[in-house]
């Protein structure tokens, strides 16, 4: 199953879900934005003219006429607007109204209650700032019971109709805020908010499992156009022909939904997987070689300003021992030991559609395949990979389930050999930072 078809109930209103929406509406557990995402909007809008969501249509009239009261008196704020506002829609196209008038206009913010201001550089970046931040609210709210769906399911081909719903529903919203200016500030949110670090690792999620889309719509366009994902990575990438692709086709998927790597100063280290080194993907993902981001007029060491933005990057190598791994550790890293960024078990593992997949097939201990992560069950440690660049017959193919708990060891098997004694090496993940727009150098020593 490629996941690419569309589930049935995405865009057909649901007498089923309706029922569910209205229990809930008539318990008075969830705000409008929550139900909705329950839901769908188009269910929610069908309830709410139907008149069968009353309790929600009284709070939401109360809390319109209360704003209503607050703009007439002039106590209504861009920020408090903005707050109100669960139609992101709505919130999108307030942003462009402003962004698109002169300085000194006037222009009405749209929604309930409207709000007239006076365009200027001031309010241009508090419409800007407070949009985002609310967009960013409303992703989180509705991707909770979304989340919540996929986790409560553990076959591979429902996990892959969840994560499509998700991106259907979710993913105009994602492009959205990802649109946002300015560009090195795309999925900035106050670290010091209720939920900040949970709502910045939501738009990091949201920005890797679009990523995953797309490797699913190379897979189901494949008959189409055999040799298209490799001609695209290589272009994608200025890979030459014949190079091994695997890592320009990740980088391809995730490029597209917005991964700005800093290629300018260290190249691009997704093209090839290495013992941890400054410069190849392993040690990207390890702050490997130290760089420095330009924040306002400021230098900041780049891994501090993620850790500050509440989003760095993970790099997790699965447990692994025995002498051939000890003697290869003890190598690569100056005879020190264990190997960077271990984990100690399984219930450490943080994996997410999208992530960065390493597979070592017995040629060392260490990774020389890259994947993406295609799905991940948590309770049962069952990794599903896809990736290109995987044998002549399959330019681009979803893997079966790789149980983590019955990983094989490492170890080295001769060339030719038949045995299959491949292994999930590790998985890495990106800072949320690294999909927006930055200049970067060096650190100075």
């Amino acid at each position: 199953m490629t996941g690419v078809h569309e589930p049935a109930g995405l865009t057909d209103y649901s007498p089923h879900e309706a029922e569910g929406a209205e229990r809930l509406a008539r318990s008075g557990l969830g705000s409008p934005t929550q139900l909705a995402g329950t839901v769908g909007n188009r269910a929610f809008a069908r309830l709410v003219h139907e008149g069968r969501v009353v309790a929600h249509g009284r709070a939401l009239a109360r809390q319109e006429s209360r704003l209503a009261e607050k703009a007439q008196n002039g106590a209504l704020t861009v920020s408090s607007w903005a707050a109100v506002q669960d139609d992101w829609g709505v919130l999108d196209d307030s942003r462009a109204l402003v962004e698109n008038a002169a300085n000194g206009a006037t222009v009405t913010l749209l929604g309930k209650p409207a709000l007239d201001i006076v365009v200027s550089e001031s309010t241009l970046a508090e419409i800007r700032r407070t949009v985002r931040h609310r967009m960013m609210e409303i992703l989180h709210e509705w991707r909770q019971s979304l989340d919540a769906e996929l986790s409560s399911t553990h076959w591979a081909g429902s996990r892959l109709d969840v994560q499509f719903k998700i991106r259907q529903r979710l993913g105009p919203l994602y492009e959205a805020i990802l649109r946002g200016k300015p560009a090195d500030e795309r999925f900035e949110y106050p670290q010091t908010a209720p939920h900040g670090a949970a709502i910045v690792d939501t738009a990091l999620s949201m920005a890797e499992l679009m990523g995953e889309g797309g490797a699913e719509d190379a897979l189901a366009n494949l008959a189409q156009d055999f040799d298209a994902p490799q001609r695209a990575a290589d272009a994608a990438t200025g890979l030459p022909a014949k190079e091994e692709w695997c890592g320009a086709f990740a980088y391809m998927e995730l490029a597209r939904e917005g991964l700005k790597l800093p290629t300018s100063v260290i190249g691009n280290p997704l093209l090839g997987t290495h013992p941890p080194a400054a410069g190849n993907l392993d040690g990207f993902f390890l702050y490997m070689p130290a760089l420095e981001v330009k924040v306002g007029e400021a230098w900041i060491p780049l891994e501090q300003h993620h850790a500050d933005r509440g989003s760095k990057r993970r790099y997790q190598v699965l447990p692994g021992g025995g002498p051939e791994w000890d003697t290869d550790t003890k190598a690569y890293q100056g005879g020190k030991t264990p190997r960077l960024g271990m984990i100690s078990d399984l219930s450490k593992l943080d994996a997410r559609p999208g992530d960065i997949v390493l597979i070592d097939n017995a040629k060392g201990t260490y990774a020389d395949h890259i994947t993406l992560c295609r799905s991940y069950d948590a309770s049962t440690h069952t990794l599903w990979t896809i990736g290109g660049n995987e044998g002549a017959a399959h330019p681009v193919r979803g893997s079966l389930a790789w149980n983590l708990d019955t990983n094989p060891a490492p170890s080295r098997i001769p060339e030719g050999a038949l045995k299959d004694q491949s292994r999930v090496y590790a998985v890495a993940g990106f800072s949320v930072v690294d999909y927006e727009v930055h200049t970067y150098r060096n650190a100075k020593a």
